[in-house]
This record gives C-alpha cells, sequence and structure tokens, in this order.
C-alpha cells in the first residue's frame, strides 16, 4: 500500500557520482575486466559477474538503467518484488516496463519478501516462493 511515510532512505542523493552517466561508465570499467554472466550461461574458467538488480523503488529507474546497459551490450538480471509498495504491476505502465525491460534481452526474478507473509517455516517459503514465481511466469512468460 502506498502512503506517506513510504519515502525511499536516499530520498536526496549524496553521491554526485550516482548518475546515469557515471553508471555507464563503471559498466566499461566492468566490462574491461570481467565477462558479464547471466545466471543460465555462467563460465567458471574465468572471472565473470553477475549483473543484477533488486527492484526495489522504481520500476521506472530500472527500466533507464536497463536501456544503458543494453546500449553497452550487458544483459541483466532485474528482481522484482510483486508486493512492492513504490510500484504495481498490475498497473498498465509498470507492466509495459518489465515488458520492455525484457525485450531489451534481460532477465526476471523473483525478489521474494517472506515478511509480506510472516513466513515461519521452510515448506511455506517454498510453496510461496513458488506460487510468486508462477504467478511472474503467467504475467510474463518467464
Amino acid at each position: 500500500m502506498l502512503s506517506i511515510e513510504n519515502v525511499p532512505v536516499n530520498e536526496s542523493p549524496r553521491d554526485a557520482d550516482f548518475t546515469l552517466t557515471h553508471y555507464r561508465q563503471l559498466l566499461r570499467i566492468a566490462k574491461s575486466s570481467y565477462k558479464i554472466f547471466d545466471y543460465r550461461n555462467i563460465t567458471w574458467k574465468n572471472r565473470f559477474l553477475l549483473w543484477r538488480h533488486d527492484v526495489d523503488i522504481s520500476m521506472n529507474r530500472s527500466n533507464k538503467v536497463a536501456q544503458i546497459e543494453n546500449e553497452e551490450g550487458i544483459k541483466a538480471t532485474y528482481f522484482i518484488n510483486p508486493h512492492s509498495e513504490f510500484y504495481n504491476l498490475a498497473e498498465a505502465n509498470q507492466y509495459q516496463i518489465v515488458e520492455q525491460i525484457l525485450s531489451l534481452g534481460h532477465d526476471l526474478g523473483l525478489h521474494f519478501d517472506g515478511a509480506f507473509y510472516g513466513v515461519e517455516s521452510e515448506s511455506a517459503l517454498d510453496r510461496l516462493v513458488a506460487k510468486e514465481s508462477l504467478c511472474l511466469e503467467n504475467l510474463f512468460g518467464v
């Protein structure tokens, strides 16, 4: 549920280097030193990076980051939370952003929030993770 109390911890940036321009530079540095893999194609022979994001607050910002990664030839995995208080996957705009991220060749993962359910056992955890994974698969086909 959205409320006035739901404010990002870093609402006012304190680090001037945390910009999209600097992020692009970071990607280029990473590519120069490492091979970047997704979770399905890891090659354990060499040094590598798994490029991933937990989409906690802004699906809109994630879309811009995904576009930059695509321009730089990097594929990432975006872990989305179906119970986020900052975005709603049932909204057409937010749904379309996830579709756009996928169309850029990025992967989708489940950012599971056990606290949402008050999970107390492994069997309940397994069942709920499977349920939410199936929900994302039904929504986005992955």
